[in-house]
């Protein structure tokens, strides 16, 4: 399964589980597996509605890296 396959599959359980802290693990999970620039924005979106400022920066750094060319350092992430 390739990291874009198990991305959908965590970006589906972060779907069925609306706007909570378990569906922003599971976005965090599918950004980091398919390092897709429109994940990190769902985890930055998300993360502001929840109040979690300290994701939301990390997702931000993350996005400017990857849309520098360069891999994202992810900080602030949980599994």
């Amino acid at each position: 399964m390739s990291g874009t396959e198990v991305a959908r599959v965590y970006q589906a359980h972060a779907n069925a589980l609306g706007e909570t802290s378990d569906a922003l693990q599971w976005l965090m999970r599918a950004a980091m597996a398919d390092q897709e620039p429109d994940t990190f924005e769902r985890v930055m979106a998300l993360s502001r509605v929840l109040g979690r400022q300290e994701i939301e920066r990390s997702a931000q750094q993350a996005l400017e890296a990857l849309r520098d060319g360069h891999a994202p350092h992810l900080t602030h992430w949980t599994n």
